[in-house]
């Protein structure tokens, strides 16, 4: 994934961000226990989903798994816990409704998010709830570079591609787009242009789907 994020507003946190964190140990180790057990179950879930990545109910169970711990570090103030799993939620909602596919390359950034989540509750847990020592450790810990990536893979999605729009628009099969992806690969052209050089598609046709897409 190309991550030049320079474009991106940097997330960063201060002390005032955490003002809202509750101060209750005993919520903090209820939310570490169920934080831990969804964390779980996403992973063996995403596991699933490597063999499997076009199943709606895994996806949408592990969309659950995100949703819930973004709403409850929202309501206990944990407000990196609820930006990270925030973020994944937006990110499953664009592969649930096939707008980014579900790939290795993909399920590693996913992977990689768990495992910030989970150090910070790990962390929630090695300080032994203390919500006064949490309020001054989690400003250092830096999630703005993740968080950037996953919004720069979510803008980027934001439109529909011209192969996407000519497979709508049923001027081309899946298989013609597909076997033109991987040509476009060896030639470094335009998809367009690899559909019209070989006579798939009008170059009319190919005009009507740039204006489609602007």
């Amino acid at each position: 994934i190309n991550n030049d994020t320079s474009h991106i507003h940097e997330l960063q946190y201060c002390e005032a961000d955490f003002s809202h964190l509750v101060e209750d140990p005993k919520l903090l180790e209820q939310f570490y226990h169920e934080a831990t057990e969804h964390l779980d179950n996403a992973q063996f879930i995403l596991i699933e989903l490597e063999h499997d990545n076009e199943n709606k109910e895994l996806l949408n169970t592990i969309f659950r798994d995100f949703h819930t711990i973004k709403g409850s570090s929202s309501f206990l103030g944990i407000k990196n816990i609820e930006d990270l799993s925030h973020s994944l939620e937006d990110l499953f909602c664009f592969i649930r409704d096939d707008k980014i596919s579900l790939n290795r390359e993909m399920t590693d950034v996913i992977f990689y998010g768990m495992e910030q989540i989970r150090s910070i509750v790990d962390i929630i847990q090695m300080y032994d709830f203390n919500s006064s020592e949490l309020k001054k450790i989690f400003p250092s810990i830096n999630i703005s570079a993740y968080i950037s990536i996953l919004k720069k893979i979510i803008n980027e999605k934001q439109y529909k591609k011209i192969g996407e729009i000519l497979h709508e628009e049923g001027r081309i099969t899946k298989k013609q787009l597909y076997e033109a992806l991987n040509r476009q690969k060896d030639t470094g052209k335009k998809i367009g242009e690899v559909l019209t050089d070989e006579k798939i598609i009008e170059h009319d046709a190919l005009l009507q789907a740039l204006q489609k897409q602007e």
